[in-house]
Protein backbone atom coordinates (compact mmCIF):
# COMPACT_ATOMS: atom_id res chain seq x y z
CA UNK A 1 0.00 0.00 0.00
CA UNK A 2 2.65 2.25 0.92
CA UNK A 3 4.44 1.87 -2.46
CA UNK A 4 1.26 2.30 -4.13
CA UNK A 5 1.01 5.46 -2.33
CA UNK A 6 4.28 6.89 -3.05
CA UNK A 7 3.68 6.30 -6.67
CA UNK A 8 0.77 7.99 -6.80
CA UNK A 9 2.47 11.01 -4.93
CA UNK A 10 5.34 10.85 -7.55
CA UNK A 11 3.03 10.73 -10.43
CA UNK A 12 0.92 13.87 -9.19
CA UNK A 13 3.69 15.63 -8.12
CA UNK A 14 5.03 14.63 -12.37
CA UNK A 15 1.51 15.68 -13.53
CA UNK A 16 1.43 19.22 -11.22
CA UNK A 17 5.02 19.74 -12.36
CA UNK A 18 4.09 19.45 -15.92
CA UNK A 19 1.10 22.05 -15.62
CA UNK A 20 3.60 24.76 -13.95
CA UNK A 21 5.76 24.42 -16.79
CA UNK A 22 2.72 25.09 -19.54
CA UNK A 23 1.77 27.69 -17.28
CA UNK A 24 4.62 29.86 -17.27
CA UNK A 25 5.98 31.56 -20.38
CA UNK A 26 9.08 32.11 -17.97
CA UNK A 27 9.80 28.35 -17.22
CA UNK A 28 9.09 27.66 -20.86
CA UNK A 29 11.88 29.55 -22.29
CA UNK A 30 14.19 28.47 -19.36
CA UNK A 31 13.80 25.00 -20.35
CA UNK A 32 14.52 26.05 -23.61
CA UNK A 33 17.30 27.74 -23.62
CA UNK A 34 18.72 25.21 -21.24
CA UNK A 35 18.11 22.83 -23.54
CA UNK A 36 19.98 24.46 -26.50
CA UNK A 37 23.09 25.77 -24.09
CA UNK A 38 23.22 21.89 -23.01
CA UNK A 39 23.17 20.68 -26.54
CA UNK A 40 25.42 23.18 -27.69
CA UNK A 41 28.41 22.51 -24.96
CA UNK A 42 28.24 18.51 -25.63
CA UNK A 43 28.64 18.84 -29.00
CA UNK A 44 30.86 21.91 -29.08
CA UNK A 45 33.57 20.44 -30.70
CA UNK A 46 31.71 19.32 -33.91
CA UNK A 47 29.71 22.63 -34.13
CA UNK A 48 31.25 24.24 -37.40
CA UNK A 49 30.07 20.34 -39.03
CA UNK A 50 27.27 20.90 -41.25
CA UNK A 51 23.55 20.01 -39.31
CA UNK A 52 24.95 19.55 -35.95
CA UNK A 53 23.73 23.12 -35.04
CA UNK A 54 20.86 22.98 -37.39
CA UNK A 55 19.52 19.96 -35.58
CA UNK A 56 20.09 21.08 -32.01
CA UNK A 57 17.30 24.17 -33.21
CA UNK A 58 15.19 21.97 -34.99
CA UNK A 59 14.69 19.99 -31.57
CA UNK A 60 15.10 22.86 -28.77
CA UNK A 61 13.42 25.64 -30.53
CA UNK A 62 11.48 24.84 -33.69
CA UNK A 63 8.78 22.83 -31.03
CA UNK A 64 8.18 26.13 -29.02
CA UNK A 65 7.38 28.54 -32.04
CA UNK A 66 4.17 28.99 -33.77
CA UNK A 67 5.06 28.91 -37.14
CA UNK A 68 1.77 29.88 -38.74
CA UNK A 69 1.23 32.74 -36.48
CA UNK A 70 5.25 33.78 -37.72
CA UNK A 71 4.72 33.20 -41.29
CA UNK A 72 1.14 34.87 -40.63
CA UNK A 73 2.76 38.11 -39.26
CA UNK A 74 6.03 38.30 -41.59
CA UNK A 75 3.63 38.61 -44.53
CA UNK A 76 0.40 40.54 -43.53
CA UNK A 77 -2.77 39.96 -42.99
CA UNK A 78 -3.39 40.73 -46.61
CA UNK A 79 -1.46 38.31 -48.42
CA UNK A 80 -2.33 35.63 -46.05
CA UNK A 81 -6.07 35.22 -46.11
CA UNK A 82 -6.21 35.57 -50.18
CA UNK A 83 -3.44 32.68 -50.33
CA UNK A 84 -5.18 29.36 -50.68
CA UNK A 85 -4.23 26.51 -47.58
CA UNK A 86 -1.54 24.53 -49.42
CA UNK A 87 0.41 27.81 -50.78
CA UNK A 88 0.50 28.93 -46.99
CA UNK A 89 1.28 25.06 -46.08
CA UNK A 90 4.34 25.52 -48.60
CA UNK A 91 5.23 28.61 -47.45
CA UNK A 92 5.45 27.41 -44.02
CA UNK A 93 8.09 24.99 -44.49
CA UNK A 94 10.02 27.07 -46.66
CA UNK A 95 10.35 30.36 -44.37
CA UNK A 96 10.62 27.45 -41.25
CA UNK A 97 13.87 26.65 -43.35
CA UNK A 98 15.08 30.57 -43.40
CA UNK A 99 14.18 30.75 -39.46
CA UNK A 100 16.40 27.91 -38.26
CA UNK A 101 19.16 28.65 -40.88
CA UNK A 102 19.01 32.56 -39.14
CA UNK A 103 19.30 31.42 -36.07
CA UNK A 104 21.74 28.41 -37.13
CA UNK A 105 24.05 31.27 -37.72
CA UNK A 106 23.77 33.10 -34.88
CA UNK A 107 24.58 30.23 -33.07
CA UNK A 108 27.70 29.05 -35.31
CA UNK A 109 29.88 31.47 -33.24
CA UNK A 110 28.80 29.84 -30.29
CA UNK A 111 31.79 29.88 -27.23
CA UNK A 112 30.57 28.88 -24.15
CA UNK A 113 28.24 31.38 -23.67
CA UNK A 114 25.32 31.98 -20.92
CA UNK A 115 21.86 32.73 -20.76
CA UNK A 116 20.15 34.60 -18.05
CA UNK A 117 16.32 34.86 -18.44
CA UNK A 118 14.43 37.53 -16.35
CA UNK A 119 11.22 37.31 -14.82
CA UNK A 120 8.47 39.09 -16.19
CA UNK A 121 7.52 42.79 -16.19
CA UNK A 122 3.62 42.41 -16.37
CA UNK A 123 1.55 39.04 -15.06
CA UNK A 124 1.08 36.87 -18.41
CA UNK A 125 -2.25 36.36 -19.15
CA UNK A 126 -2.62 35.40 -23.16
CA UNK A 127 0.69 37.03 -24.17
CA UNK A 128 3.78 37.16 -22.81
CA UNK A 129 7.02 39.48 -23.23
CA UNK A 130 9.91 37.19 -21.85
CA UNK A 131 13.65 39.05 -21.67
CA UNK A 132 16.74 37.09 -21.90
CA UNK A 133 20.24 38.25 -21.94
CA UNK A 134 23.23 36.01 -23.75
CA UNK A 135 26.50 36.70 -21.64
CA UNK A 136 29.27 36.19 -24.13
CA UNK A 137 33.01 34.70 -22.76
CA UNK A 138 34.07 37.75 -24.68
CA UNK A 139 32.08 39.77 -22.13
CA UNK A 140 29.35 41.12 -24.45
CA UNK A 141 26.05 40.84 -23.58
CA UNK A 142 23.17 40.64 -26.08
CA UNK A 143 19.56 41.80 -25.40
CA UNK A 144 17.37 39.07 -26.89
CA UNK A 145 13.44 39.14 -26.45
CA UNK A 146 11.00 36.24 -26.75
CA UNK A 147 7.33 37.50 -27.16
CA UNK A 148 4.94 34.59 -26.53
CA UNK A 149 1.12 33.58 -26.99
CA UNK A 150 -0.34 31.07 -24.55
CA UNK A 151 -1.75 27.84 -26.45
CA UNK A 152 -4.13 25.13 -25.85
CA UNK A 153 -0.69 23.14 -26.33
CA UNK A 154 1.44 25.70 -24.12
CA UNK A 155 3.35 28.98 -24.54
CA UNK A 156 4.37 29.38 -28.13
CA UNK A 157 7.08 31.99 -29.65
CA UNK A 158 5.56 34.13 -32.31
CA UNK A 159 8.24 36.44 -32.38
CA UNK A 160 11.83 37.20 -31.67
CA UNK A 161 14.06 40.69 -31.10
CA UNK A 162 17.49 40.52 -30.87
CA UNK A 163 18.82 44.07 -29.69
CA UNK A 164 15.27 45.66 -30.30
CA UNK A 165 14.98 44.46 -34.06
CA UNK A 166 12.57 42.15 -34.19
CA UNK A 167 12.38 39.19 -36.62
CA UNK A 168 8.82 39.57 -38.14
CA UNK A 169 9.63 43.27 -38.74
CA UNK A 170 12.89 42.60 -40.23
CA UNK A 171 11.20 39.55 -42.92
CA UNK A 172 8.20 41.86 -43.44
CA UNK A 173 10.57 44.33 -45.02
CA UNK A 174 12.91 42.11 -46.55
CA UNK A 175 9.27 40.11 -48.29
CA UNK A 176 7.25 43.11 -48.73
CA UNK A 177 8.92 44.01 -52.55
CA UNK A 178 7.83 40.07 -53.73
CA UNK A 179 4.07 40.57 -52.01
CA UNK A 180 3.60 43.56 -53.52
CA UNK A 181 4.74 41.90 -56.93
CA UNK A 182 3.26 38.33 -56.87
CA UNK A 183 1.65 37.38 -53.42
CA UNK A 184 2.28 34.64 -51.43
CA UNK A 185 3.04 32.29 -54.04
CA UNK A 186 5.30 34.29 -55.73
CA UNK A 187 7.51 34.81 -52.53
CA UNK A 188 7.25 31.26 -51.33
CA UNK A 189 8.97 30.04 -54.96
CA UNK A 190 11.21 32.62 -54.77
CA UNK A 191 12.73 31.15 -51.16
CA UNK A 192 12.69 28.17 -53.10
CA UNK A 193 14.93 29.32 -55.54
CA UNK A 194 17.12 30.53 -53.10
CA UNK A 195 17.79 27.00 -51.11
CA UNK A 196 18.86 25.81 -54.82
CA UNK A 197 15.57 23.58 -55.90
Amino acid sequence: MKRVLTSVCLTLALFVGQAVYAASPTETIKHMTHKMVVALKKNNAELQKPGVIESIVNKDLVPHVDMPAVAGRVVGRQAWVSASPSVRSTFIKEFKTVMVNTYTGALSSFDDDAVKVYPLRAPAVKVAQVRTEVVRRNGQHILMVYNLKKKSSGWKIYDISIENVSLIDNYKEQYAGAIEQGGLSFLTQKLAQRRGR
